[in-house]
């Protein structure tokens, strides 16, 4: 059997490669894409002990690496058979070009829904898990329009805006992709099941770079926040407190050479300080989509 692929086939001893190679632990995308400049992956199992360890590898990770059984990881290649479900490697011609330009991208991205949505034009928002009225206000009005401007819109399925901005999105006959934290057979917070099936029935995605039976972990959330931006040409700010995850989310922005907007609010609203001190450091203020 091949692996699907929109361009030349990939084996699945191939596939298991990759999954294998983000399976080790230590090693991490930016590690592993350094190597990977070097050797294909169907080389990689390939090198040398004395290679690897030239790589940064240290002896435990060698000595998994070269343990490899593609049987192993069957059940998440089996996983991206089903209807819908999707896995990317970094050099697979749907991964989001976008995303594929950023420092510590993932190697292997798991999806759900559309591939086409992937690399279209997104814009992520992010915001605060309790948003005020006039957060909710904010992101529902900015949602609309981006969506009627051709946008995707971008977030990471939490309580609050990142929710409110999905559901406009949907109701506004948008799509909407969302970033998790957990695999894709985990989804989170789980009160969210319904509204995930529903952006992936009117044309979004979920996705993750986490395996398909991961849990939310609390550390995964930055790394997930890296990918929110990556795959956005910007991201947007809609209430958030001084230590806020959006922050982080923002920070991810600038790194990755992206634009970073964020909605002012009352200065007595600790909710918007974060969003003030954005725009202190120089993020665009908006007022409306036009901004």
């Amino acid at each position: 059997m091949r692996w699907k692929t929109l361009e030349s086939p990939l084996s699945q001893d191939e596939l298991a490669l990759w999954l294998h190679l983000v399976a080790l632990p230590g090693i991490g995308p930016i590690k592993g894409a350094k190597l990977l400049q070097r050797f294909a992956i169907s080389e990689l199992i390939s090198c040398s002990s004395a290679q690897l360890s030239a790589g940064g590898w240290n002896e435990t990770q060698i000595r998994q690496w070269l343990d490899f059984s593609p049987s192993n990881y069957q059940s998440i290649i089996d996983w991206g058979h089903e209807k819908n479900q999707h896995i990317l490697h970094f050099e697979h011609p749907a991964y989001p070009s976008l995303l594929r330009n950023v420092v510590g991208a993932p190697l292997v991205l798991f999806i759900a829904g559309s591939l086409t949505v992937m690399n279209e034009l997104q814009l992520a928002i992010v915001g605060s898990r309790k948003p005020t009225s006039d957060g909710r206000d904010a992101v529902q009005s900015l949602t609309r329009e981006l969506v009627q401007a051709g946008l995707v819109i971008t977030s990471g399925l939490a309580a609050g805006i990142d929710a409110i901005c999905h559901q406009t999105a949907l109701q506004s006959g948008g799509r909407t992709i969302a970033v998790q934290g957990c695999g894709l057979n985990q989804i989170y917070p789980s009160k969210h099941r319904a509204l995930a099936h529903q952006m992936i029935e009117q044309g979004g995605a979920l996705v993750s770079e986490f395996f398909p039976d991961t849990l939310p972990r609390p550390e995964h959330f930055p790394r997930r926040n890296r990918i929110i931006s990556g795959l956005s040409v910007g991201t947007l700010v809609v209430e958030a407190a001084e230590k806020s995850g959006s922050l982080i989310t923002a920070r991810y922005a600038v790194e990755q050479n992206r634009e970073v907007f964020a909605v002012p609010g009352r200065i007595t609203n600790h909710n918007a300080r974060g969003c003030h001190r954005l725009i202190q450091q120089g993020a665009k203020l908006v007022c409306d989509a036009a901004d």
